[in-house]
């Protein structure tokens, strides 16, 4: 049986990324002067994501505007999300411009993915009991609402290769965005910054696997 095209994406993308995973690991542990390189911000780890989310920018915007798909479509989310994700990586060249990020609740807010840190130490230590409970029911509303309409979305997405790899993307984030906020020490840093690159790497591999021609 002949293997199809994102079978074989599939295979490509696991055999790559538990490669970058073990090699981060294995360097961290087994080569001490690599650590600082590996966890901090702007290093190499951080910069090949920054790449990664530019290449899934560029070919899922090259590949939709090769189709003449309109803005309206939901595949342009895909080539969206990594420009913004690209640019949250490099702090949307504040740096560069010379623009001093402003520090709230003791944390600098410099890339978008600080908002939801920051959210959460309000709600752990400033949020008044009623924000809480606002905040609770809308966010059980939303499960509720994405559980009810599962019928019309999810095949959709189980269905096509693109919205996998982007939903996997999603997770790799929700998961390294999660280890960024609660994990402590700089091996803890290291995870985030890799699984944050596997998920750039997915986020590639969904634009590629956007069709290149209309059929």
């Amino acid at each position: 049986m002949t293997s199809r095209p994102h079978d074989s994406a599939l295979r490509w993308f696991a055999g790559i990324a538990v490669a970058v995973f073990l090699s981060v690991v294995l360097l961290y542990w087994l080569a001490p002067v690599t650590r600082r390189a590996l966890y901090r911000e702007h290093g190499v780890v951080e910069w090949a994501t920054a790449l990664l989310f530019l290449g899934g920018a560029v070919i899922g915007g090259d590949r939709l505007r090769r189709l003449a798909v309109g803005w309206r479509d939901a595949r342009w989310l895909i080539p969206i999300s990594s420009l913004i994700a690209m640019l949250d990586e490099v702090n949307w060249v504040v740096f560069a411009l010379g623009v001093r990020p402003p520090v709230v609740l003791g944390k600098r807010f410099d890339a978008l993915h600080d908002i939801l840190e920051i959210g959460v130490m309000w709600s752990r230590h400033h949020a008044p009991r009623w924000a809480l409970v606002v905040l609770g029911t809308v966010l059980a509303a939303a499960v509720l609402a994405a559980v009810a309409t599962a019928p019309r979305w999810w095949p959709v997405l189980k269905g096509s290769p693109p919205w996998r790899f982007f939903m996997l993307a999603v997770a790799f984030g929700v998961v390294s965005q999660g280890l960024d906020i609660e994990a402590s020490g700089r091996f803890a840093q290291a995870l985030e910054e890799v699984l944050e690159l596997d998920g750039a790497l997915a986020l590639c591999f969904s634009a590629w696997l956007l069709p290149r021609h209309q059929r």
